[in-house]
């Protein structure tokens, strides 16, 4: 009997006294105070524990340690004894507290897996003696715990999993935005990507592609080799058409990376009389000339949108081949490669001839990268940093005033940031910390001002001053901070906007930046202190923004976008270029329309299988029917713009102007998944971790941040 009770009934701590129920019921005196009885069970031998605990902490303590060591061996000896090699994952049974529970070796290794990914634990945390003690407390039947080396095997097979189920999304969805930054830690930097699509329900999901190290100077030719590979990695280089655009910020080396690999479209120009089947060679031409296929040259060289020097393809060719930047339309500003349709000619006047084989007068060839979007928080950010300090050029007397406010301001800072003691004095007159500023976080400038300003109106900024033995602010001085913080609000305001992940979409930029400008505008009206700012701001928000003054086709993404959305529609569009918004929403719709039906015919229509040219309209009829689906589109597109909902589920209704939703507001208006990719990076990257291997911060990181997909 005495090897079946528990270690704690078998007589070092309690002994038992009479006979077992057959129930398990059971009597027993402690071995430290003998009159002491305590009823308990076999099973539940809680009552055991909490008196030995409260009574005898000492006893208690070396009873944990020892029967941690008893049980993890005692329990692994009967496994390996009643468990073979072959049936080692089968469930079998173990108690909790008296409960009879069933779980496995595999779901074991699996969720202690999960608490090292989710909580971003070392992965030596499973050599622990401390975390072995504590599953094999609360499951000893679990077998013995794997071991470092089995979980990194874990964790790659996992990340391949994971990968392989990005893959399938990004295959089954018609489009995808991304976004792309370079991020520096520990001496190291990586390059981060995230995807995003909207599902059923128009929300978004977020899945990071990679956090690829990133080694070397960060020139635009390496990021761009750098994106392509992960584009390879998950099938989108075959793909680009899918893509969007990328987001990213106004760094040069982002913004040179797609201007000079924009996608790029080659047009031959077949002169008169050349024939456009085979390649010809005239007469006389001399037998050992080296002629080179254009394929081939441009599968080598194209990537970088230039044809290699050493390759002399002008030298016989009197055909002519334009390399045409494709206008991407409509994100004119916001796209890196927003040059000028432009072309260049790669022939000269040799009377050998090179022809493109194949038929047809239009080849594309699929450039390294989609169209950029340059973040819009980023850009508004320099707007209140970059382009806000013009103003102190313009008008002496804000400038005076503004560098004052601000080196009052930084001394109490700076006496915040030396001293623990300044710190915890603030706390005792206000009750509140100060905020200081940071260079790397969006509005921590209006933050921290804001905080003084509540200081102020708490009415303890003065005694703020004198506990901190810093001059005080005069009460022109709060004055001008007040007003110059009432300048910056709105452009925080929009800056938060546009960083609600889940229900930022890109047609929140036009309504947020329209709305800015008229906050500003009046503002301009009503300020004392700061009109050189104001209008600074509103000169650099024209410049950074200009589909707020350009026409609606020239802009066509942000009104689609804008249009299409139930909440905003048509009502920030200026009364004369309603008409044509409402045009360019109805010809969009149609077109994404008699694209989807024509995809669908094509699937699913058995007529199809016979010739396709055996059944034939008439030029009239098929204009008449273009004609009605036109009107169809229309009407549908004017019930939902005088439609009242705002909600996004009133999409539903209108199918059409929902497929322009999809196209339009799929692309994210700001970098900020990124922002929060590279904080949960900078957790498990730490200095005790700094010499974790990149490929195991990589999958680390990516099954953190995807563990909410369904693998």
């Amino acid at each position: 009997m005495a090897k079946q009770l528990p270690f704690i009934l078998q007589g070092r701590y309690f002994t038992v006294k009479g006979e077992i129920d057959q129930d398990g019921s059971v009597n027993a005196s402690c071995k430290f105070c003998p009159n002491k009885t305590v009823k308990g069970h076999v099973h539940a031998t809680t009552n055991f524990h909490k008196h030995l605990k409260a009574g005898h902490p000492t006893a208690y303590t070396e009873f944990i340690a020892t029967n941690s060591r008893k049980s993890g061996k005692r329990k692994q000896n009967e496994i390996r004894e009643n468990v073979s090699d072959e049936t080692e994952n089968e469930t079998v049974k173990g108690e909790f507290f008296g409960k009879k529970l069933r779980s496995t070796k595999e779901q074991a290794n699996q969720l202690i897996m999960d608490y090292v990914v989710t909580d971003m634990r070392p992965l030596s945390t499973v050599n622990s003696e401390a975390f072995k003690s504590m599953i094999l407390g609360l499951n000893p039947y679990v077998g013995p715990i794997m071991s470092r080396e089995t979980l990194a095997k874990k964790i790659d097979q996992s990340l391949f999993d994971t990968k392989k189920r990005i893959t399938e999304i990004l295959e089954k969805t018609d489009y995808v935005t991304m976004t792309c930054d370079i991020w520096s830690s520990s001496n190291r930097s990586f390059m981060g990507v995230t995807a995003h699509v909207l599902d059923g329900n128009n929300r978004f999901l977020p899945m990071i592609l990679a956090v690829r190290r990133f080694k070397g100077s960060h020139t635009f030719d390496r990021i761009t080799e750098m994106i392509f590979s992960i584009f390879r990695e998950y099938g989108l280089d075959t793909n680009l058409e899918k893509v969007r655009a990328i987001v990213t910020d106004n760094a040069s080396n982002f913004v040179k990376a797609f201007k000079q690999n924009a996608k790029l479209t080659i047009e031959p120009q077949i002169e008169e009389g050349d024939s456009d089947t085979d390649i010809d060679f005239q007469e006389g031409e001399p037998d050992n000339i080296e002629t080179t296929d254009l394929h081939e040259i441009f599968d080598t060289y194209g990537r970088v949108g230039l044809v290699s020097p050493s390759v002399n393809i002008s030298e016989s060719a009197t055909t002519t081949f334009s390399l045409v930047c494709e206008d991407s339309g409509s994100v004119n500003h916001a796209l890196a490669s927003d040059n000028k349709p432009g072309t260049e000619t790669l022939s000269d006047n040799s009377d050998h001839v090179h022809k493109f084989p194949g038929e047809g007068s239009e080849y594309e060839l699929e450039m390294y990268l989609p169209q950029h979007f340059r973040c819009c928080s980023h850009t508004l950010n320099l707007l209140a940093t970059t382009d806000a300090k013009h103003a102190l050029e313009k008008d002496l007397n804000f400038r005076r005033a503004l560098l004052n406010v601000r080196a009052k301001c930084q001394s109490v800072w700076n006496s915040l940031s030396h001293s623990s003691k300044n710190n915890d004095l603030v706390m005792d007159v206000f009750e509140k910390k100060l905020i200081r500023p940071n260079a790397t976080r969006w509005n921590s400038e209006y933050d921290a001002l804001k905080r003084i300003l509540e200081c102020q109106q708490a009415g303890k900024l003065t005694t703020v001053c004198d506990v901190l033995k810093k001059p005080r602010f005069k009460q022109n001085e709060i004055d001008f901070l007040i007003e110059y913080v009432s300048v910056l609000e709105p452009i925080a305001i929009a800056l938060d906007m546009l960083q609600v992940e889940d229900k930022a979409f890109f047609g929140i930029i036009f309504p947020t930046v329209r709305s800015l400008e008229r906050k500003l505008q009046k503002l301009q009206l009503s300020v004392k202190y700061t009109k050189a700012l104001v209008g600074t701001l509103l000169e650099g928000l024209k410049q950074r923004f200009p589909f707020l003054c350009g026409p609606p086709s020239l802009y066509a993404d942000y009104h689609l976008a804008t249009s299409s959305h139930p909440y905003f529609k048509d009502k920030f569009v200026r009364d004369e270029d309603k008409e044509t918004v409402v045009r360019m929403l109805v010809n969009e719709a149609k077109a994404l329309g008699s694209k989807q039906s024509t995809s669908e015919d094509i699937v699913g229509s058995e007529l199809l299988r016979s010739p396709q040219n055996f059944f034939e309209m008439s030029d009239e009829e098929e204009a008449t029917i273009q004609s009605d689906e036109m009107k169809t589109t229309r009407v549908e597109v004017l019930h939902y713009l005088s439609d009242s909902r705002k909600d996004l589920s009133v999409l539903r209704h209108y199918p059409m102007v929902e497929l322009v939703f999809w196209k339009f507001n799929c692309v994210k208006p700001a970098s900020v998944p990124l922002e929060r990719l590279f904080s949960k990076g900078g957790v498990i990257l730490c200095p005790r971790r700094s010499s974790l291997a990149d490929h195991r911060f990589e999958s680390l990181v990516l099954l953190k941040a995807n563990r909410s997909l369904k693998i």
